[in-house]
């Protein structure tokens, strides 16, 4: 689908994809809006593809275990308590990831070199779960929701800067591997908890340090830069 807008004029359209890979390109960025549902059946997955393009999924089956690939392009995920398993989830330019409502959670690795926007609304809540290493891109929270960094092994942020804007919060018991500026609000742990940064950490004199704080133990940040 180049350059053009994908709609369903009536009710009574169907668009049927299984076991589909999708691509959806604009040759330059623009605003034509294509909306995704039901792409998945039980059972199937689609590799997806989204160069300067702005996309809205709104039913989870969608984004099944295939990879995901992102480019100047703005994906929003509708559902309300996504868990997304696509691995790897690359980013190969600037673009925007927007979690709409709810706890949310990336399983699978973020990837490539493009610098990513996690837009977080209201009371959002997203967590990285993986090991994101091999991904170098800045990493950008933003809006008033919280990004908590939970992965196990390696980096969950990858080796890029991280920076969180004035009115979002950063949380988890998890490693960033790239240097840190912190606007917003940095709420270390999973009540109570440890996050490590593993690089430099800059707090603007604006930035809200909200720590649970207790007499054996409290939450805390390991910074190695």
């Amino acid at each position: 689908i180049i350059d053009s807008n994908l709609t369903a004029p009536s009710t009574t359209n169907t668009l049927n994809l299984y076991n589909a890979e999708v691509t959806i390109t604009n040759t330059t960025a623009n605003t034509n809006l294509v909306t995704l549902g039901g792409l998945t059946r039980p059972g199937t997955n689609n590799t997806m593809s989204f160069i300067n393009s702005l996309a809205t999924i709104r039913e989870a089956g969608v984004l099944g275990s295939n990879p995901l690939t992102i480019a100047g392009s703005t994906l929003t995920i509708n559902p309300s308590s996504v868990t997304s398993s696509n691995n790897p989830i690359t980013v190969v330019a600037p673009s925007t990831l927007t979690f709409t409502s709810g706890n949310n959670s990336l399983i699978g690795a973020l990837n490539g070199i493009g610098a990513l926007t996690l837009n977080l609304p209201g009371s959002s809540v997203l967590t990285l779960r993986g090991d994101s290493s091999g991904f170098g891109g800045a990493l950008v929270v933003s809006n008033t929701g919280t990004l908590l960094v939970n992965n196990t092994t390696g980096s969950g942020t990858g080796t890029g800067a991280v920076s969180v804007l004035s009115s979002a919060k950063l949380g988890g018991g998890g490693v960033l591997g790239g240097p840190l500026t912190m606007n917003g609000t940095l709420a270390p742990g999973n009540s109570p908890g440890t996050l490590a940064i593993s690089n430099d950490v800059a707090v603007s004199g604006g930035a809200i340090l909200q720590y649970e704080l207790g007499a054996t133990t409290g939450d805390l940040t390991v910074v190695s830069g």
